[in-house]
């Protein structure tokens, strides 16, 4: 039998997608609690704030998608079908270790839009964790018994040169480039279709 090459297309897609994330030193994720790291920006209004959806691609992976209607038709359909306690809000951190060791993007979570109420732990990364991770050097990690985060300053500060930030241009640019592949514009989107349960 002849070979099929349309059967391959998936496996294309991936390897392209693969291809896409690579070329970005920027990864999206959370602070390890062994790290020590600053946030861009001098206040939190340097950052940008957007909404998320959480839904699993075509591998079965569970992923941050970010919903960025073309235009508010657009807007309508997607939320249309979508879990509201799945939307969530986020502020975009770009986040740098000491030593420019490892560049990240920390989607820092905000009430979701189904929220009745909101939980300290988001009032805590607005208000105090954002600025200080912006004032300097700190290493953050989750403390169970009091149910927040701890912030930690390094011992000797004068280590800790301040980090290489690419021009805002720059940035803005691989902050795109990043998060391309992730970026819901149209109520046709394979995340929002397997969402209604038109795909699998």
């Amino acid at each position: 039998m002849p070979y099929d090459p349309s059967k391959n297309r998936k496996t294309k897609a991936r390897i392209a997608a693969k291809v896409k994330r690579e070329s970005s030193d920027w990864e999206i994720q959370n602070p390890k609690n062994f790290d020590f790291f600053k946030i861009f920006g001098k206040s939190v209004d340097d950052l940008d704030d957007i909404t998320i959806y959480q839904q699993r691609d075509g591998g079965g992976f569970v992923k941050n998608w970010i919903i960025q209607p073309k235009d508010d038709k657009e807007e309508d359909n997607i939320f249309e079908h979508l879990n509201p306690k799945q939307v969530k809000a986020a502020i975009v951190c770009p986040c740098i270790t000491s030593g420019n060791k490892r560049k990240f993007i920390w989607l820092a979570k905000q009430p979701s839009v189904a929220a009745v109420r909101t939980h300290d732990v988001h009032i805590q990364i607005r208000n105090e964790i954002i600025p200080a991770c912006q004032k300097g050097f700190r290493r953050i990690y989750w403390d169970d018994e009091s149910m927040k985060y701890i912030i930690e300053k390094p011992e000797n500060t004068e280590i800790f040169k301040e980090p290489v930030w690419p021009k805002p241009e720059e940035l803005q640019e691989a902050l795109i480039k990043r998060f391309g592949e992730l970026m819901i514009e149209t109520a046709d989107h394979e995340i929002i279709k397997r969402a209604r349960g038109l795909i699998t």
